[in-house]
């Protein structure tokens, strides 16, 4: 996917955005794509320019939610991920 590119990928596999968001924070802008089979990918763009796709569950409503799980917390509290 390096090469042939997360935003390719997602477009060729027919994902849908369902979430979009700035995070000031971190200085990155993120999507919140649903793929028809493997679930739920957010695609993260830093400030450098680089890419990342990060597998996130099907249940992942919006960005921040994906980036709570991602981090390994739930409404402020550290749970374990399986």
């Amino acid at each position: 996917i390096r090469r042939f590119g997360w935003h390719r990928y997602v477009r060729e596999i027919h994902a849908d955005c369902v979430d979009y968001r700035r995070n000031d924070i971190e200085g990155t802008r993120e999507a919140l794509f649903r793929t028809p089979k493997d679930g739920n990918i957010l695609v993260a763009v830093c400030p450098t320019g680089r890419v990342f796709g990060m597998r996130v569950p099907p249940v992942t409503k919006t960005c921040a939610e994906a980036q709570a799980y991602l981090a390994g917390t739930r409404s402020g509290r550290v749970v374990a991920r399986t």
